[in-house]
């Protein structure tokens, strides 16, 4: 276990590649139970409890459902337990590093801390990358097009969102 999470975290800062990761069912149940158990934690307090578990469930799979369609459409549909596996373990990592910066948030009524957008702009960039990353390796494809392709995906998941959780 403790080399799984070395290769989360290594997908995290984008040294590792998702198809290090065993393609197994285990290794996916273990990322996709660690991004929900840190997702969940890290809005517990942000969000309601229910809206918390809501929004983890909501996002993952959606994550997981637009994976699939786009491996099976382009043919690499075996490469989807690994992709999955990386993008749910990299997230329980992006999760669990932002923790301290959104729990300083919370009962903090200081309008400068509350402004802290340089942080959030770092955050959302690394989330980028991230699923840029597991886009690049899982698809073959190129970075000008990973990055484009998950920028895209973040603007699908905000309109999900908003459809969801609205306001």
């Amino acid at each position: 276990m403790t080399r799984l999470l070395q290769q989360f975290l290594k997908i995290a800062f984008l040294t590792g590649k998702p198809y290090d990761l065993p393609a197994n069912a285990a290794t996916l149940q273990l990322a996709v139970t660690l991004s929900f158990l840190t997702y969940v934690v890290a809005t517990w307090q942000v969000y309601s409890p229910g809206s918390a578990i809501g929004h983890a469930l909501l996002d993952i799979a959606l994550a997981g459902v637009v994976l699939y369609f786009a491996l099976a459409i382009v043919g690499k549909l075996a490469r989807f337990s690994q992709a999955f596996s990386g993008l749910c373990g990299a997230n329980a990592v992006l999760n669990a590093v932002t923790l301290p910066v959104i729990y300083s948030r919370v009962n903090n009524t200081d309008p400068e801390a509350q402004q802290a957008h340089l942080i959030d702009f770092f955050f959302l960039v690394w989330s980028i990358s991230v699923v840029a990353h597991i886009i690049r390796y899982s698809f073959d494809t190129n970075i000008p097009i990973s990055i484009a392709a998950s920028v895209g995906y973040i603007i699908l998941a905000l309109y999900v969102f908003e459809l969801f959780f609205p306001g």
